[in-house]
């Protein structure tokens, strides 16, 4: 007995051991995996559309960042919206986990200690910023001594300027009216010396004043108002040194005179020159970061990414979230403000990201064949360009069929850095004239398909959009398509898509496609796949050879059973869409004349192979506010684009126009709206069974390994 006793201690003793082994290896397990967690966290996500992880142009603009980049969320939390701002901070989280190389900063201006960390940044940024915060100075400075200088010689040009005028006799030709001229202008030169001395006198004083955030001088602010001052003072000279040489010139003019106005035009110019220098070192000066972020500090709500020092500051339009969304709006519309505030903050995020880290963006032009300019807004263009701009595209109109030249842009390109993407929008041929025949749509169609095919020839990419043409009906080729040749591709703009439908008064067609973004490998085809986008009046384009280009499809009409290539569309295409309707002897299908296929091609990619690039779209406006504002209710309170594949085709069109395929990546706005995952009957029969039987066998089979290990 004693020794079945000691047996039996001996056992439990055993199995008392195992159980405090057990209990600090799993101990130490969850340790560990607490301390992998703070290290290596994972946040997994079941949404169908990941709508809580980065997109991937969010993701891909990330990837693209050299050196460290900080956002800055600095506001008065007492003054937000609880909701937007836990939304805005969770996008902004995403961001921080997204790569080591981006940190991100908190400040609560109106919470204890939020100044002191906001002038803690400032200190930091301007350490940072020290070479050009003396740059700036240093050139402010020199501004101010370049204003003095010309003051001084404005005093001694007004002596210089009386000398001529004394130097013209009475009975000269026209001398009251010279000698008028040149006593005006000494006048003006007296005035304008006191002027520039008076300005460069305040502008020291404003230098010196460390009126600037974080008490810096702020050079930023007296940037524009010097350039301002220096452009005035060499339109002045300008003018003053061509009156003189004109003057001097004149034959008719006395000698003395002359020989006195002559090295005068020469010194002024001399001056305007120097000046003309001056002014453009200003005009080129880029703001101070650091002062750019004091003031935004100093404004209480900012939203900052600060790049390395060669790249600089961006500032995020927090107004655009924080302001512009009205929470009571959505809630009455029945939208859940996650689907509205979510995406907009990380598109302005990667859209600042993106332009801190691209070198050279490109520049849009507009082409368009209306008969007067400044249309861009009437034609419904406010939506994606809003959409370039906050990738830094800047974009310019061109009414090619008024002005066949190109618009200048020296001023946006002046080292001709940026790539430039012709955009166009087609004229409507049919337009009649309204009294003018120079400016009837047949007219601007045949001036517009000129100018575009002249700027496609010279190498520069366009981004053609196609409209039905009245020129094929005349056995003509349609001018706006004539650049396609070149790029191996034929249109049929004399018949565009239509197809048969139901409306409320019986059988009806319908100009309007559904599209799907196809598949494959080319980067505008990666931005699309999948996506619904629709097009109106589309219209077939082929491949027509020659050898030598490199095509890719990007739509087509695939459901073609009741659509077909119409001859007879003029009516339908000249009666307003809210009446088509009405229309008792619409277009039908006319087997003999019309054309049916399996398949209909709409948009192309193609490169040459001397690298020219050109896209195509068979249809006018597709990129308008008009689809890209159409929406559908996800249900939940949330709402998606109804076409997605519309502004999306169009970013990546200028991305991979402009030679910058790297940047094409779907935005945030075109993901599909979250959902749990739809589980399969397979998988619902898998958790049935695990829990109907899995769990019991779980216990049974750890209460047979218990007695096995016991005994």
């Amino acid at each position: 007995m004693a020794v079945a006793r000691s047996m039996a201690k001996t056992g439990r003793g055993r199995a008392f051991g195992m159980l405090v082994l057990t209990l600090i290896g799993a101990s130490a397990s969850v340790v560990l995996l607490a301390a992998i967690a703070g290290v290596r966290p994972v946040r997994l996500d079941l949404t169908a559309g990941g709508s809580h992880r980065l997109s991937p142009r969010a993701s891909q603009a990330v990837d693209r960042l050299s050196g460290r980049y900080e956002i800055v969320l600095a506001l008065d939390e007492r003054g937000a919206e609880r909701v937007t701002l836990d939304l805005v901070n969770d996008v902004l989280d995403a961001f921080d986990r997204a790569d080591d190389r981006i940190g991100l900063t908190r400040i609560d201006v109106g919470g204890p200690g939020g100044q002191a960390a906001a002038a803690r940044l400032l200190e930091r940024l301007a350490r940072r910023e020290g070479p050009r915060l003396d740059h700036a100075r240093e050139l402010i400075a020199a501004s101010i001594d370049a204003m003095r200088r010309a003051g001084a010689a404005s005093r001694d040009l007004s002596t210089r300027l009386e000398a001529v005028r004394n130097a013209i006799p009475e009975d000269a030709p026209a001398a009251a009216t010279n000698r008028a001229f040149f006593e005006q202008r000494a006048a003006v030169a007296r005035v304008s010396a006191q002027e520039l001395t008076a300005w460069a006198d305040a502008a020291q004083a404003e230098l010196d004043a460390p009126t600037g955030p974080g008490g810096l001088a702020d050079t930023n602010r007296l940037l524009e108002p010097t350039a301002e001052r220096l452009r005035g003072l060499e339109t002045q000279l300008a003018g003053l040194s061509a009156d003189l040489a004109r003057f001097a010139a004149a034959a008719a003019m006395p000698d003395g005179a002359r020989n006195l106005a002559r090295p005068l035009a020469e010194s002024v110019g001399r001056e305007r020159d120097r000046i003309a220098v001056r002014r453009d070192r200003v005009e080129r000066s880029e703001p101070v970061d650091v002062l750019r972020v004091g003031a935004a500090l100093e404004a209480g709500e900012a939203l900052l990414i600060v790049g390395p020092p060669e790249r600089g500051v961006a500032r995020v339009a927090l107004d655009d979230i924080v302001r512009a969304i009205d929470l009571a709006l959505l809630d009455r519309a029945g939208v859940a403000p996650v689907a509205v505030v979510g995406p907009r903050t990380e598109e302005l995020i990667t859209s600042a990201l993106a332009a801190l880290a691209t070198d050279v963006v490109p520049i849009v032009v507009l082409a368009h064949g209306e008969a007067l300019a400044d249309v861009l807004d009437r034609l419904g263009f406010v939506d994606v360009r809003r959409r370039l701009a906050q990738r830094g595209i800047d974009v310019v109109e061109w009414a090619a069929a008024q002005e066949p030249r190109p618009p200048d842009l020296s001023a946006l390109n002046p080292d001709g850095a940026r790539p430039v993407v012709y955009v166009t929008i087609a004229p409507d041929s049919t337009a009649g004239s309204r009294g003018d025949e120079a400016q009837s749509g047949a007219q601007r169609a045949t001036r517009f398909g000129q100018a575009i095919a002249g700027v496609a020839s010279e190498g520069a990419p366009v981004l053609l959009s196609l409209a039905p043409s009245i020129y094929p009906s005349f056995g003509d080729p349609d001018p706006v398509a004539s650049a396609l040749e070149a790029f191996g591709l034929a249109a049929r703009s004399g018949t565009p898509l239509l197809r048969s439908t139901v409306t409320a008064r019986g059988p009806g067609v319908s100009v309007d496609f559904p599209v799907l973004g196809n598949e494959g490998n080319h980067p505008v085809s990666s931005a699309i796949a999948g996506l619904a986008g629709t097009l109106a009046w589309p219209i077939g384009i082929e491949q027509a050879g020659p050898d030598g280009v490199e095509l890719t499809e990007l739509l087509a009409v695939t459901d073609a059973a009741e659509c077909w290539a119409e001859t007879q569309w003029l009516t339908l295409w000249q009666t307003p869409r809210a009446q088509r309707s009405l229309l008792t002897r619409g277009p039908r299908y006319d087997a003999g004349v019309d054309v049916r296929r399996d398949r209909w091609p709409v948009a192309w990619a193609a490169e040459t192979d001397d690298g020219r690039r050109l896209v195509v779209v068979g249809s006018n406006g597709w990129f308008f506010d008009y689809f890209t504002r159409q929406s559908v209710d996800a249900g939940g309170g949330r709402v998606a684009p109804a076409y997605p594949a519309n502004a999306e085709l169009f970013e990546a069109a200028v991305w991979w126009l402009a030679g910058q395929d790297d940047l094409i990546a779907r935005s945030p706005s075109a993901r599909p709206v979250a959902t749990i995952r739809a589980l399969s009957a397979g998988q619902l029969s898998a958790i049935r069974w695990a829990l109907l039987g899995g769990v019991p066998a779980l216990v049974l089979g750890l209460g047979l390994a218990y007695r096995l290990t016991t005994g």
